[in-house]
């Protein structure tokens, strides 16, 4: 897996008359859920090292949370490392938005909150090549 390319715009062909490139937001929406699981791998072991794990299993355990239904829901996933961590989540939550970021060649703000940030990058990834036209 090339993580350089995650949410590079994939482009499907249709033809009419001509040949019109349309985004294919599907993939898009796939590869943005396999960057953020991974920048949630990384950012929990970069803090937590191998017992990184422990997290997704509590988060399983006590919030019916599975891994790869974290990117679905982003407040849970906030709320269970709230439960898990304290006033230590931010500092969690930073290292995932860190990873993220520079996974996207993007500059994070630590100023806003951690909900925030992942709609932002979530836009970014997906609506980008609007932006572009």
């Amino acid at each position: 897996m090339n993580l350089d390319s995650i949410c590079d715009v994939d482009e499907k062909l249709t033809t009419d008359q001509s040949i019109e490139k349309q985004p294919c937001i599907e993939i898009r929406k796939a590869r943005y859920r396999e960057l953020q699981l991974y920048a949630i791998n990384e950012g929990l072991a970069s803090v937590l090292g191998e017992k990184s794990n422990l997290v997704f299993l509590c988060l399983r355990s006590v919030l019916f949370l599975k891994k790869e239904r974290i990117c679905d829901e982003p407040e849970v996933f906030h709320l269970g490392l709230k439960s898990l961590f304290g006033s230590s989540a931010s500092f969690v939550e930073q290292n995932i938005l860190n990873t993220f970021c520079s996974k996207l060649n993007l500059s994070h703000f630590s100023k806003d909150a951690f909900l925030v940030s992942l709609r932002r990058i979530r836009n970014y990834c997906l609506f980008r090549e609007r932006a572009k036209s």
